[in-house]
């Protein structure tokens, strides 16, 4: 999907606008940066420029005087008439006097540094695979096994005063897996292929206090069976036709369990839906038309808890479409 995105941008002269929490996966795609707070946009910047303001780790503040701040701080950015942001990590005697003043900040003798930014996560990674081709390889077979053994594992929470979400190191965890792909090329016109994966994600080194304890409970977000199986008709058609051939595929693909907090008291059973395709193809047009979760099977795609309340959302219905395409 990444790669989909960065071409459209590039080739096709397209701007794309990407909503997310996902900090790593922005910081590897995007090229502009727009944050927004309560419903008001605070910051509209280049990636470049953003990172060089998070090393310097500014923290922005709301306040009623704007032009005392001005001649108290002379090294604050000013935002607006009411917000400015200055350099946290610096810890100079003026900033720590201002940052007594504020109830949400502890006074002198603070590291700001360890109190805003997380650690690096890293992990093992161990895998193993095979692939076979027989039948004059018209048929395929791909299996592999893996373990990932994750220190200081990044996840993504909601902060506790409900307010946005923030990255947090969730001490150790552990992967263990197995995938397994098929594809067989039945006739010259008819092909199967199936793919299964097996994840099993959970926390072994997880204690944020003596009431919580996430040792043993599964990783959020991580489906732990993924599973797609589909095939291809192809239709030829008899020269001097006003179609060269019509393409017929059909796959149903499913997910889960999905949990969704480190709680483990929220997720999303096992599902599946049910997609299709038909292809009229003519030199170098093409003309489809699709379906999607043509079962109108019901899901959650996405879950949060804020503010002591659980919000989800729904996936996609039961869509149909029609695309036209053109090689020149």
């Amino acid at each position: 999907m990444r790669e989909l995105l960065v071409n459209l941008a590039k080739n096709e002269n397209m701007g794309i606008v990407i909503s997310s929490h996902n900090l790593a996966e922005l910081d590897n795609l995007v090229n502009k940066v727009c944050i927004i707070k309560n419903g008001e946009i605070i910051e509209t910047s280049g990636i470049t420029e953003i990172k060089k303001e998070t090393k310097a780790n500014y923290k922005i503040f709301e306040v009623n005087n704007i032009e005392k701040i001005k001649s108290l701080l002379p090294g604050a950015v000013i935002i607006n008439s009411n917000k400015f942001k200055i350099n946290a990590v610096k810890e100079d005697e003026l900033f720590k006097n201002f940052a007594d003043m504020i109830p949400n900040f502890p006074a002198a003798n603070i590291n700001v540094s360890e109190a805003t930014l997380y650690k690096p996560e890293y992990s093992w990674n161990y895998e193993t695979g095979a692939h076979l081709t027989s039948h004059n390889g018209k048929l395929q077979t791909d299996i592999s096994l893996f373990y990932m053994d994750t220190r200081n594992q990044q996840i993504s929470r909601f902060a506790e005063n409900g307010l946005g979400r923030i990255t947090v190191n969730a001490g150790k965890s552990r992967s263990i897996g197995a995938e397994a792909s098929i594809h067989a090329q039945i006739t010259n016109n008819f092909s199967l292929n199936g793919n299964y994966g097996y994840t099993y994600a959970t926390f072994t080194d997880y204690i944020v206090s003596d009431e919580k304890n996430y040792n043993g409970h599964y990783v959020p977000f991580v489906p732990k069976h993924t599973f797609h199986i589909g095939g291809q008709y192809k239709f030829k058609i008899q020269k001097n036709t006003f179609f060269d051939d019509i393409t017929l595929d059909a796959n149903y693909k499913g997910a889960g369990r999905i949990y969704w907090t480190e709680q483990n008291t929220a997720s999303q059973a096992f599902y599946g839906t049910l997609n299709g395709r038909i292809n009229f193809n003519k030199g170098n047009g093409q003309i489809a038309c699709w379906i999607t979760n043509a079962l109108n099977k019901k899901y959650q795609a996405f879950y949060f808890e804020s503010m002591n309340r659980g919000f989800k959302q729904q996936g996609r219905p039961l869509q149909i479409g029609i695309d036209l395409k053109c090689n020149f």
